[in-house]
């Protein structure tokens, strides 16, 4: 039976088809693979903080993402130089002039053969989501004949024009962050097993609650319904008095919220909580907004 479990976001389908493959390698590690890419993975991990998962395993601005937003421990899969060579063995036999497009955090790799072969190659890096518009206008300038992208670069390489085809990461390089993931199990296994028993006291509790690293990274949430929009609320009113009482608004739904704050070895927790199912939406005095 597997003594770790880790929650794989692809951002692309192929990669759930690897994962598959590879994941049978690692019998210690129960790998549960959702796919979505940027906001739709981050939706998808927020679905899954009831789950008791000691690591999340995501690829290049997804992951940057995750890691942006919760205190989970995010690990990354690369795209390796072989993973570059085999993308441009298949889609540029010729050696045509060549942009790469992504995130910068899954571009190391790729920096490193630009930066020391003969491959007419140039590297694009995003920051954030709102970079690839003005990204794309140089790569455009760039009379490039062919692209490799990720996810997120590729719709809008293609509404431009370009000859645009996923990077993608191999048996090899997700090896490498399951290897990665399940050593950092290993090696915090003590640790977890305290919070898995201090997870089960949060979960039976009647109310539906968002814990927060002073930071602002979520810690762990069960909100249900409107989480994100919720969380994103919640998380503007980490800072002012505890005792404050919060009434927030979500489309027809009044929710009120209570603020406590717990100081533990690495900083401030902040806990934000909400009544039970039953009382959750009262409408009064407020009441259903129109």
């Amino acid at each position: 039976m597997a003594e770790y479990r880790v929650l794989l976001v692809s951002p692309y389908p192929e990669l759930v088809e690897v994962v598959g493959r590879v994941s049978r390698e690692f019998p210690d590690l129960d790998v549960v693979v959702h796919q979505g890419d940027l906001s739709q993975g981050l939706e998808v991990a927020l679905g899954n903080m009831e789950s008791d998962f000691d690591v999340i395993v995501s690829r290049g601005g997804t992951a940057q993402m995750l890691e942006d937003e919760l205190s989970l421990p995010v690990v990354e899969i690369d795209v390796s130089a072989a993973d570059l060579l085999e993308a441009l063995a298949i889609h540029n036999p010729r050696g045509r002039r060549c942009a790469v497009v992504g995130f910068s955090n899954a571009l190391d790799a790729v920096r490193e053969v630009a930066d020391f072969s003969d491959f007419d190659l140039d590297i694009y890096d995003v920051s954030f989501e709102d970079e690839l518009p003005l990204v794309l206008e140089d790569v455009s300038a760039g009379d490039y004949e062919i692209v490799l992208c990720d996810t997120f670069s590729q719709d809008a390489c293609t509404r431009r024009g370009m000859d645009a085809h996923l990077l993608m990461s191999g048996e090899k390089s997700v090896a490498k962050a399951l290897r990665q993931a399940l050593d950092f199990c290993e090696r915090t296994d003590a640790l977890r097993s305290q919070n898995h028993v201090l997870w089960q006291i949060i979960r039976s509790l009647p109310t539906k609650t968002a814990l927060f690293e002073g930071s602002g990274k979520l810690v762990y949430a069960n909100l249900g319904e409107h989480r994100q929009s919720l969380l994103a609320l919640m998380r503007n009113h980490l800072g002012g008095p505890m005792s404050e009482r919060l009434v927030l608004h979500r489309g027809r739904r009044t929710y009120r919220v209570s603020k406590t704050s717990f100081e533990l070895e690495g900083g401030p927790l902040r806990c934000l909580q909400r009544p039970g199912a039953e009382h959750a939406l009262r409408g009064e005095p407020h009441g259903d907004r129109p």
